[in-house]
């Protein structure tokens, strides 16, 4: 896992360049003003993650105090931003560059988790602390290029490694190594990196594989799996 840079050095250089990474990761063409100013109707996820950016800086400079001034108005306005977008996501949160959280809902992240860089949210994630039947009290710390899917719940003081996907409605309560799928309640995983190779992304040729084997389980079950980055829409076959 990748380390994050350290508070003294999210310089407001760093921070412009995270929101820029975060707007690539909602249009890879368009450019950025055209994108920003489509967040504020289209993507509303989006502008939460724009405003914690603002925040999290102020946040690490508010010893001055004009700074402190521009903090507190921010903190005024946080529970509108809060509303509108959908996302929970205090300055005080170490967050890397190119968070995208894809559609509108109920998505949280407890300010002492950590996060990485190019991390894929859907709506209704909770990414908290564990409270009650669980001894590994904390916040968890997320790796980067990780997918988590719409209803996931990661909890407690666990590590999720870096390439991970996190299949929705999935209860994340013990730490996942690297380039692992993990599905179901409690979570657990199904899928490993060296298991499949080929042309396209394992994450994605791991989904197909997970789906074409639960629907020969039970065909009523609707399993829906999700693209980590600039992923294929139509998941490649297993070559025989």
């Amino acid at each position: 896992m990748n380390t994050l840079p350290s508070p003294s050095r999210k310089t407001l250089a760093w921070t412009f360049d995270a929101m820029r990474q975060d707007l690539r990761r909602y249009s890879r063409d368009a450019p950025l003003p055209v994108v920003f100013l489509r967040s504020i109707y289209l993507l509303p996820a989006l502008a939460g993650i724009l405003y914690y950016r603002i925040g999290h800086w102020l946040w690490l400079n508010r010893r001055n105090p004009l700074i402190l001034l521009l903090f507190i108005c921010y903190l005024a306005f946080y529970p509108l931003v809060r509303m509108y977008s959908g996302l929970e996501l205090l300055p005080q949160t170490t967050v890397g560059p190119g968070l995208q959280v894809l559609h509108l809902g109920p998505t949280v992240i407890h300010y002492q988790a950590i996060i990485g860089s190019n991390v894929t949210l859907l709506h209704g994630v909770t990414i908290g602390v564990a409270v009650i039947g669980i001894s590994n009290i904390g916040a968890p710390r997320i790796g980067n290029n990780v997918a988590i899917g719409a209803g996931a719940a990661i909890l407690g003081d666990i590590t999720i490694g870096d390439n991970v996907t996190i299949g929705a409605n999935a209860v994340v309560t013990r730490p996942v190594p690297a380039d692992t799928t993990v599905v179901g309640v409690p979570g657990k995983p199904v899928l490993r990196d060296n298991l499949y190779r080929g042309n396209a992304p394992v994450s994605v040729r791991g989904s197909a594989i997970v789906s074409e084997a639960l629907e020969a389980a039970d065909p009523h079950i609707e399993t829906l799996f999700f693209r980590r980055g600039e992923a294929p829409l139509n998941l490649p076959t297993e070559e025989k």
